[in-house]
């Protein structure tokens, strides 16, 4: 039995001997970048015929601030938002195991059998929450003016995970000139992420909205001089300083548990599986030539959504009024209106995939003269090698994530504004952040109501 273990901690520079003497798996240093990994390998010999291995490594990231992705101290002396002394940036936790079992059947026949799993808790500015917008009430605020920086470097909070399972199983016989190998995969990739953003966190703009009566104190005759520029960034200054909202942008979703609209962050859970099988001939044909015959068959599972939260148009209502095959029949109104149902059972077939294989080697003889000196004096100083092959392609999940999970349904807009909703908002320049009660909107609903009418823009 053959056993190694390392890990360690990656220290950036900076740090001096009595900092480093006190790392640990959970001290981060202000300001720094810091690794912290464990690898292990274990190779046990059950018996002169049966070798088992395993490998597993466990690599913990964290980097506060996050310059990568542009999240550090929105100013001076403050963390990453104004008034809040909290900073944050990405902290992981990534991990990969394999366990291997390799037999000896006589002296023609191996089998190798391997599992193994890989993924990771990655965490994107965990710390962005409503309370580091207190000074606000919650809202993240916007300036409408180039004058004015945003008070914040941190938007949003992610968190995602994406384990891969896999167990595989290959046999290969040797039998005359012929090595014959077959096995067969299983695959299984799940998925999940939780995007905070205008759900827990909406944001409030500050500015004077067209028809706010306070536009006619910035014109050019209390402004001797100044440009339209200089009116209308005195007019946004002055909305700033004074609290004069001019929108409110908001959005509700749909809960995993009750699914029912709430403000809570969307989760997106979904899973894929996979297997396929194969055989392969290796075969010695002649003293110099190598051929290789494989077929591999391939079926991919359907894409699940296991929350329950996403919604579909179905084949029909791809191409609407005009019915299926109908795209250019003017006049032609067989079809359906287009809309959104949940989406429950089955999302699709996907036929299963034969993917065919052939390649040769072939060692070329001993050549004289110019070609001796191109392809070598002797035999099998050069190969010409030769090959065809189909493979098969698996989307990542991030391709359905982006079509599925932006569906209508698991979202509703609550934002409020003078300009797209003036019955809930109120008139231009009559709502001021310092009143105690701020407009919402109305009309809203406590669970989806399908089927949903897809409109004209909707995609």
């Amino acid at each position: 039995m053959y056993a190694t273990i390392g890990g360690g901690t990656v220290i950036p520079r900076g740090i001096n001997n009595s900092d480093y003497s006190r790392v640990d798996l959970n001290y981060q240093p202000t300001g720094q970048q810091q690794r912290d990994f464990i690898t292990s390998r274990l190779d046990y010999n059950i018996t002169s015929l049966h070798h088992c291995r395993s490998f597993y490594n466990y690599d913990k990231y964290t980097s506060i601030p996050d310059f990568l992705n542009n999240v550090v101290a929105a100013f001076p002396g403050t963390g990453v938002t104004l008034g809040s002394t909290v900073q944050t940036g990405q902290n992981s936790n990534r991990f990969a195991g394999t366990l291997s079992l390799r037999s000896q059947f006589g002296s023609h026949v191996t089998n190798e059998w391997r599992g193994g799993i890989n993924g990771g808790t990655v965490l994107f500015f965990p710390d962005v929450g409503p309370g580091m917008f207190s000074p606000w009430r919650g809202y993240r605020p916007i300036f409408g003016s180039t004058y004015v920086s945003s008070v914040t470097t941190a938007t949003s909070s992610q968190r995602r995970n994406a384990p891969v399972k896999n167990i595989a199983d290959n046999v290969s016989v040797m039998k005359g000139s012929h090595l014959l190998s077959f096995g067969g995969e299983f695959t299984q990739v799940n998925s999940w992420q939780l995007i905070a953003s205008t759900d827990t966190m909406p944001t409030i703009t500050f500015g004077a909205a067209t028809g706010d009566p306070i536009l006619s104190t910035f014109v050019a005759g209390n402004m001797p001089l100044s440009t339209a520029t200089n009116q209308t960034d005195a007019a946004t200054l002055y909305s700033i300083l004074t609290g004069r909202v001019s929108a409110i942008s908001k959005q509700l979703v749909l809960d995993e548990k009750t699914h029912q609209y709430g403000a809570t962050p969307p989760i997106d859970r979904n899973r894929q599986r996979e297997y396929g099988g194969y055989v392969q001939d290796t075969w010695r044909a002649a003293r110099n030539l190598t051929i290789n015959l494989g077929l591999r068959f391939e079926k991919q599972g359907q894409y699940e959504n296991l929350n329950g939260l996403y919604s579909r148009v179905g084949y029909n209502s791809l191409w609407g009024l005009s019915g299926v095959g109908n795209l250019f029949s003017p006049g032609t109104l067989t079809g359906v209106t287009p809309s959104f149902v949940q989406q429950q059972g089955n999302n699709y077939n996907t036929p299963a995939a034969w993917a065919p294989s052939i390649g040769l080697a072939w060692q070329a003889p001993r050549m004289d003269g110019i070609l001796g000196k191109v392809f070598g004096s002797h035999e099998g100083a050069s190969v010409v090698r030769a090959g065809y092959a189909l493979s098969t392609v698996r989307e990542g999940q991030q391709l359905f994530i982006s079509l599925w999970g932006a569906n209508q349904g698991i979202l509703q807009t609550a934002s409020v504004s003078n300009s797209t909703t003036p019955a809930d908002f109120g008139a231009a320049g009559s709502v001021l952040f310092r009143q105690a009660t701020l407009p919402t909107k109305s009309g809203l609903t406590s669970t989806p109501a399908y089927p949903i009418p897809a409109g004209f823009t909707t995609a």
